[in-house]
């Protein structure tokens, strides 16, 4: 058996790896750094924290839902700010400060939506853990 602690702290160490993926391959194929890399990583969360309080959905398949609607929202921030900048032939400097004004809009976004959620629908949303929707695979 493998304690918590070591097990828990793989688990969080593999999702920083994925999110330094991605943050990564962002920045390779764009050549900006993307300052709202981890709000979207964050309203992905909330999304399926929505999926699986509120809607009921399989928090398994509404991890899913939530990496294409967070896919929508880096979709947004390229089709509606980034590729107008880049067709006009805005620098480095504007595109990355055009990503810490997107990354401060998602903030906000994040903020308003838990306290919508924790007011409206008595959810915790500042601290929570799906652990209970777990299942072992060998006993």
């Amino acid at each position: 058996m493998i304690p918590p602690m070591i097990r828990d702290a793989t688990i969080f160490s593999c999702l920083l790896a994925l999110l330094s993926t991605g943050l990564t391959l962002t920045y390779m194929t764009t050549k900006v750094p993307n300052f709202a890399h981890g709000s979207f990583a964050a309203m992905t969360t909330y999304i399926t924290l929505i999926l699986v309080k509120i809607l009921k959905v399989n928090p398994y398949f509404s991890v899913g839902l939530g990496f294409i609607l967070g896919g929508v929202i880096a979709l947004i921030l390229y089709q509606v700010i980034l590729k107008p900048l880049l067709d006009r032939g805005a620098s480095y400097i504007v595109l990355m400060i055009a990503t810490i004004g997107y990354d401060m809009i998602l903030y906000s976004l994040i903020n308003i939506l838990a306290d919508y959620l924790n007011r409206t629908y008595k959810i915790s949303t500042r601290l929570y853990i799906l652990k209970s929707y777990d299942f072992r695979v060998f006993h």
